[in-house]
């Protein structure tokens, strides 16, 4: 990678859901507020979309009411994926799946975008204990390689 490229490596969380108090109650809760809430109810979804009508945009049409997400970008330095996504786990509550998020009628992704490996000829490592961790939470990974 040249120097002017810096690794930006990371994993992302989402979570679309009706209810912000489940979503804020997966959250260990003094990391809580490292997760970006989007309201698409609030003032400013409004004014947006007024905005959009204006100028004939289409409208955004989204079903759930709350957009969460949660980034390792500069949290996780290095393009060790394990890292990233145990990171990202760390601000769950051990006790919670993220599976009763679609019990609650919502849905959830995690990505992982890799700049580190363009052009070695391999992409990202998923080790066993990962892949048992993303199992218990009934999560499928999204990997974007980027060059």
């Amino acid at each position: 990678m040249s120097k002017t490229n810096k690794c930006i490596d990371h994993c992302l969380l989402w979570v679309k859901i009706n209810n912000r108090q489940t979503l804020l109650d997966a959250m260990i809760p003094r990391r809580s507020r490292r997760i970006s809430i989007t309201d698409h109810h609030s003032e400013e979804a409004k004014i947006s979309a007024e905005r959009r009508r204006r100028f004939s945009l289409p409208l955004i049409d989204e079903k759930y009411r709350y957009f969460g997400v949660i980034s390792s970008l500069n949290y996780v330095k290095g393009p060790d994926i394990s890292e990233h996504i145990r990171w990202i786990m760390s601000n769950i509550k051990p006790s919670f799946r993220l599976s009763q998020w679609a019990a609650e009628g919502g849905e959830y992704g995690l990505s992982h975008g890799w700049w580190s490996g363009i052009g070695t000829g391999y992409g990202p490592k998923i080790s066993p204990e990962i892949g048992e961790l993303l199992a218990i939470h009934n999560i499928n990974l999204e990997i974007s390689l980027y060059g």
